[in-house]
């Protein structure tokens, strides 16, 4: 297996951070809109449903940088790392360092909430979130770039 060079390295973080945390805020609204609207049998008209949810989007995307960008930069490194010592940009690499800042959530959480149980729930869910947002935003992403043909050409270069 060939290292990399930086460079590619470079343009697989640059890609996570740029594209990772709107991706995955957008889907995460879009979960957070769609699953409760079709629950409870359509409340809505489908017009204003799409208003409301176009809105909901639109003010998530810039926010999700400032809620994800730790994330994002985390999961690039861990993906450039995996990437640069000959591993192959894939769907389920780009999933398993996309997971790897909620997981340290999650762990940190619970070593740290030990004396106080009741705190422990809500930095569990913070995490589950965390890991839905990333998981979809690196997949996301990856599905992006693998139509650009950025990973084919990533890839091709063993």
């Amino acid at each position: 297996m060939a290292r990399r060079t930086i460079g590619e390295a470079a343009k697989v973080v640059i890609a996570a951070v740029v594209l990772g945390p709107p991706l995955g805020g957008a889907a995460l609204i879009a979960l957070m809109q769609i699953v409760p609207w079709i629950a409870t049998d359509f409340p809505v008209s489908v017009p204003e449903f799409s208003q409301n949810l176009f809105r909901s989007i639109s003010i998530a995307v810039p926010l999700a940088y400032v809620v994800g960008l730790y994330s994002a930069i985390l999961a690039g490194l861990a993906l450039a790392a995996y990437v640069s010592w000959g591993g192959r940009l894939t769907w389920w690499s780009s999933l398993a360092a996309a997971l790897v800042y909620p997981a340290v959530l999650a762990i940190s959480g619970w070593f740290s909430l030990q004396g106080s149980p009741e705190t422990l729930p809500p930095v569990m869910i913070n995490a589950a979130i965390m890991a839905i947002a990333s998981a979809s935003g690196a997949l996301l992403t990856y599905l992006l770039l693998h139509r650009t043909g950025f990973v084919r050409r990533l890839n091709a270069r063993q």
